[in-house]
């Protein structure tokens, strides 16, 4: 983590949006650690570019093309595309998925096109159930279930994927090692997930009766 004040990083960040090749610079006067520090600024930055808050009213939506082309080029200066930040943007877009999340998905998909299904719905899964993020709505979980749920099966990697889910889900509801063992499809992590979601749910509930 950079120790760069926050206020800082903004202001490089939005330089960059507006002058990419500051990149270049600033390694080259020995700021070497500039995309690690300002890359989910950048990227979320872009992003906002292109699906602005508050559209004007001239606005229209960008095509695919320039949606994979514009982090493409940020991408090649050194950023990454990493899984927080396209969690975080279709979290951030989550009132606008019935109108922007399938451009969004695909261009995310198509820069990440060299990931394999299940690599990419445990890694969006992860993210999306991580504590800080406090998911209040059920828009972004849905919209990836429904993303995932339509691939045919692939068994190639499903006794790794269960042990890496083993390995890394911890929280206040366990799921059983039996119900890894169905893990054979992504469907299957959908419904983990589910159950996950009402166990939770279900736990925050009582704790809330208890108190």
């Amino acid at each position: 983590m950079s120790s760069r004040p926050k206020a800082q990083l903004n202001v490089i960040a939005r330089g960059i949006l507006i002058h990419p090749d500051l990149v270049n610079l600033w390694k080259q006067i020995g700021y070497y650690e500039i995309c690690n520090d300002v890359n989910d600024l950048v990227m979320q930055g872009e992003l906002l570019i292109l699906f602005p808050p508050t559209p004007a009213s001239d606005w229209s939506r960008p095509s695919i093309e320039m949606v994979i082309s514009r982090p493409a080029e940020l991408i090649n200066l050194g950023f990454s595309l990493k899984d927080n930040v396209i969690i975080d943007a279709l979290h951030m877009f989550e009132h606008r998925l019935n109108e922007i999340g399938d451009i969004l998905w695909d261009a995310f998909l198509a820069i990440r096109s060299g990931e394999n299904v299940y690599s990419l719905a445990f890694k969006f899964f992860r993210e999306a159930f991580k504590p800080e993020r406090n998911l209040k709505k059920d828009d972004l979980l849905n919209f990836l279930k429904s993303k995932f749920g339509y691939h045919e099966q692939l068994n190639k990697e499903s006794e790794l994927l269960c042990r890496v889910i083993r390995n890394n889900i911890n929280d206040k509801a366990k799921i059983p090692i039996e119900e890894l063992n169905k893990f054979a499809h992504p469907d299957s992590i959908i419904s983990i997930f589910d159950e996950k979601t009402h166990s939770r749910n279900f736990l925050e509930r009582s704790d809330g009766i208890d108190n």
